[in-house]
C-alpha cells in the first residue's frame, strides 16, 4: 500500500503517512468503525455486569425471604398443629372415658341399686370403695345414692373413731384431724343444699342424727387435738362445704 500523497510505500498497519501526515477517508472511517465496535461491546458488557448482579441479587432475597416465610410459618403453624393434635387427643380421651363410664353404670349400678333398695347400706358402701379401681369408676358420681353413701361413709369413719375413743384406744393426732375434718364437712351440709334436698325423707332423717353425732364428736376433738391443728383444719371444711 502506498500513500496517495508522497508515494511513501505505507504498512496495513500506518493509518498516517509517516512521512508527509496525508490520511486516508477510507483508513479513517474502518479505524472509526473498529473503535466504535469495540465501544459498543464494551457498553454491552458494562450493561450486562448490574443486570447479573441484579439478577443474583433478587435470588438472595429471594431465598431470604423463603427462609423468614418457612421461619414464622413454622412459628404459627407449629403451636397450632400440636393444639389440634391435643384436642384431637382430649377428645378421644372424653370419648373413651365416656364409653368406659357408660359400660361401668351398666355393669355395676343394677347391683347397688338392689343392695341399696333392701336396704344394705353397708354392703351398699362397701361395693362402692370396692369398685375405685375399676375403669369407668367416675360413673359413680353420677349415681344418685352417692352423696348419701358418701356422708355414710364419714359417718362409719366417725363411729370406729369414737368407739376407740371410749375404749381408750391410742389413736394418732393424723387420725384424729381426718375424723375431725368429715365431721365439720358433715356439720356444714346445709338442708338447702342440692344433695341434701334430693335426699329421701329416710335419708334427711338419718343424715340429722349423723350431724348430730358430728357436733358432739367436734366439741369432743377440742379435748384431744391442739387448738392450733384445730385453726387449721376448720377453713378447709367449711370452705369445701
Amino acid at each position: 500500500m502506498y500513500c496517495k500523497n508522497c508515494g511513501a510505500k505505507l504498512s496495513s498497519k500506518d493509518t498516517a503517512c509517516p512521512y508527509c501526515g496525508y490520511t486516508s477517508p477510507e483508513k479513517d472511517e474502518a479505524v472509526y468503525m473498529e473503535h466504535l465496535n469495540d465501544l459498543l461491546k464494551e457498553t454491552k458488557d458494562l450493561a450486562d455486569v448490574p443486570a447479573r448482579e441484579y439478577k443474583s441479587e433478587i435470588k438472595q432475597q429471594s431465598r431470604r425471604a423463603l427462609k423468614i416465610f418457612l421461619i414464622v410459618a413454622a412459628v404459627f403453624l407449629i403451636p397450632v398443629g400440636l393444639f389440634s393434635l391435643y384436642r384431637l387427643y382430649d377428645s378421644y380421651r372424653s370419648h373413651q372415658e365416656y364409653l368406659e363410664e357408660t359400660r361401668f353404670e351398666k355393669k355395676y349400678f343394677p347391683q347397688l341399686n338392689e343392695l341399696y333398695q333392701n336396704g344394705f347400706l353397708q354392703e351398699s358402701y362397701e361395693l362402692m370403695i370396692s369398685l375405685s379401681d375399676k375403669r369407668g369408676y367416675g360413673a359413680i358420681f353420677h349415681w344418685k345414692h352417692y352423696p348419701f353413701l358418701s356422708f355414710y361413709g364419714d359417718h362409719l369413719l366417725l363411729q370406729e373413731v369414737q368407739k376407740d375413743l371410749d375404749t381408750g384406744q391410742s389413736l394418732t393426732e393424723s387420725d384424729l384431724c381426718v375424723a375431725f375434718y368429715h365431721a365439720m364437712a358433715m356439720t356444714r351440709e346445709a338442708p338447702s343444699s342440692r344433695d341434701y334436698c334430693n335426699f329421701s325423707e329416710k335419708e334427711k332423717s338419718d343424715f340429722l342424727i349423723w350431724q348430730t353425732e358430728c357436733n358432739d364428736f367436734c366439741r369432743r376433738c377440742f379435748i384431744y387435738l391442739p387448738l392450733k391443728r384445730i385453726t387449721c383444719i376448720l377453713p378447709f371444711a367449711i370452705i369445701t362445704h
